[in-house]
């Protein structure tokens, strides 16, 4: 099957394709008819990507931080038990949606807490809703989909209903306070599991949020239901709350104390653990609550911050690092301006603010550089860079993975449409086949899995391949950037050789021999597509020639 040159359209028109060949009349092809024709749409739209992991892992303050905005709800148990979808709308605008098939309609998104706090009187009403759609005039939106996903349990398909063991909860106040919410609105733990499982299986990329430490409830989900949903190239690894390890000791350099590099170590580490490495494409630190807090500080509130700066800044420190309540003759402020701060900034913020301010900077700077110190700017620009650049590959594997899925459990209860569905099935194999994008990731899984036996040299070479390192074709054969389309013909020419004498080497297990021959594939077509942009540039300095002459 040729894939048109034409892109992402075209791709969508295959499963337009499909959808035609399927009778509109055998109601037992309705699933994958209506899979098909949201597969198409989908192959239109922006990347949908999850931000997932177990409850109260700060994933509605990574979203926010993610937008540059507050917009999603944070802070109140019962404000998390919803999946929430932002999308791009040229006006805020957000929408309900429900399980039970009611048609969904439009709330004022100055409502929105309406529709998930606990509200005695509509517990029946609010157990309903399946999705809370926000449309928000924000850039990020028009590439991204962001699925803010309540929290995931230990195990898929558990019995366990309604028992706190599911969230990963340990601490008895909490379970009761979670136990009170979850009843408020109707819902129980297995519910928001399920909830939040269905949109990370539905999700083109996924951000699975950790806690500071991988507990016995992350390693049951990691191995049990994320294990065979979750791969490298579409999966990244967030370490939240990174400024919580500020000052954990007691040290008097309380200032000089980088938490951030504390939650680099524990990420390196995670990455180390067998468990993991195969999952996540990488792991990254970050402090969410601080990107937030740079950009919603207020004039007010920095009148406060200035108030701190004159004081005596080592003091001030320290009534920080100790926390709540401050001495007021010390920090020369209220309590509760001191609680709506650190709230804002966390106690590292809230240091580093009155740090930078007594130092002469203005607002804009602090707010720069506390933004700076989150780590945010460099996970949107990983996440952008990696995700965007792949971003229609990945809608199309997930795409062709659900429908691989229908299609296996439509042939496992054989009814009508056999030749239908067999002709999807077919149509869906050519895409495997044809699309340099999913070779590209199924060289990368057995990579990220640690399955080949190549040496560094080749591992290395691999990525830059696959577009790791960059996607022109001459960042893919290591040459300069500037490199004539001839110089990257002739690279691709010597490499395809040399992959195909590793294609034939008997020593190589299977799955590296594999590799091998998809490598080799890959700089074939790179070499193919290198010497048609040569005879092309070729052919117009001849032309070129010929009028001069002439």
């Amino acid at each position: 099957m040729r894939v048109p040159d034409d892109g992402v359209l075209s791709l969508s028109d295959v499963f337009d394709a499909c959808v035609d060949c399927l009778d509109p009349r055998d109601d037992q092809l309705t699933a994958l008819r209506r899979l098909l024709q949201s597969v198409s749409t989908r192959l239109r739209e922006p990347l949908r990507l999850a931000v997932a992991g177990q409850i109260k892992r700060g994933k509605s303050t990574l979203v926010n931080a993610l937008i540059g905005e507050r917009v999603v709800l944070t802070g109140g148990l019962e404000l998390t038990f919803t999946v929430n979808e932002l999308r791009y709308a040229a006006e805020p605008v957000a929408r309900i949606h429900y399980k039970d098939g009611r048609p969904s309609h439009s709330v004022p998104p100055a409502d929105l807490a309406a529709w998930t706090a606990r509200d005695d009187s509509r517990v029946d009403l609010l157990s309903q809703v399946r999705l809370v759609e926000l449309g928000l005039p924000i850039p990020l939106l028009n590439d991204f989909h962001l699925l803010d996903t309540p929290g995931l349990g230990s195990r898929h398909g558990t019995d366990s209903a309604n028992t706190m063991d599911l969230l990963g909860i340990d601490d008895p106040r909490e379970r009761q306070v979670v136990a009170d919410a979850l009843a408020a609105v109707g819902r129980s733990a297995v519910d928001v599991h399920e909830d939040s499982s269905s949109a990370v299986e539905r999700a083109d990329a996924v951000l699975y949020v950790f806690s500071r430490a991988v507990n016995t409830h992350d390693q049951s989900i990691v191995t049990g239901f994320l294990d065979g949903v979750l791969s490298p190239f579409k999966t990244f690894g967030v370490v939240s709350q990174c400024d919580r390890f500020w000052a954990r000791e007691v040290r008097k350099d309380y200032l000089e104390h980088d938490p951030m590099a504390d939650g680099r170590a524990l990420s390196a580490e995670f990455l180390r653990d067998p468990r993991l490495r195969p999952l996540f494409y990488t792991i990254i630190p970050v402090a969410a609550q601080l990107a937030v807090g740079s950009v919603c500080l207020t004039e007010q509130h920095f009148t406060w911050l200035a108030d701190m700066a004159r004081r005596d800044l080592a003091e001030v420190v320290d009534a920080i690092v100790w926390g709540l309540p401050f001495d007021e003759s010390v920090v020369g402020l209220p309590n509760d301006h001191c609680r709506e701060l650190v709230a804002l900034l966390g106690q590292w913020g809230l240091a580093l603010a009155v740090r930078y301010l007594r130092d002469g900077e203005s607002p804009n700077q602090v707010r720069s550089r506390l933004l700076g110190h989150s780590g945010v700017p460099e996970l949107r620009e990983i996440v952008i860079r990696h995700f965007g650049a792949r971003s229609a590959v990945l809608k199309l594997h997930q795409g062709i993975n659900e429908v691989e899925r229908e299609i296996a459990r439509l042939r496992a209860n054989p009814a009508h449409g056999a030749a239908e569905v067999n002709e999807v099935a077919a149509q869906v194999r050519g895409l495997r086949r044809s699309v340099p994008g999913l070779l590209e990731l199924e060289l990368l899984a057995p990579h990220y899995n640690g399955e080949l036996d190549l040496g560094e040299r080749d591992a290395a070479e691999l990525l830059r391949l696959t577009g790791e390192n960059g996607r022109s074709l001459a960042a893919r054969v290591g040459v300069p950037a500037d490199a004539a389309p001839r110089a990257i013909e002739e690279a691709a020419r010597a490499k395809a050789i040399r992959w195909a004498v590793h294609e034939q080497d008997p020593l190589l297990d299977r799955t590296t021999v594999e590799v091998a021959s998809g490598m080799r594939k890959l700089y074939e077509r790179i070499r193919y597509r290198a010497g048609s942009a040569a005879r092309l540039v070729e052919s117009i300095d001849d032309l070129s020639m010929e009028r001069r002459l002439g």
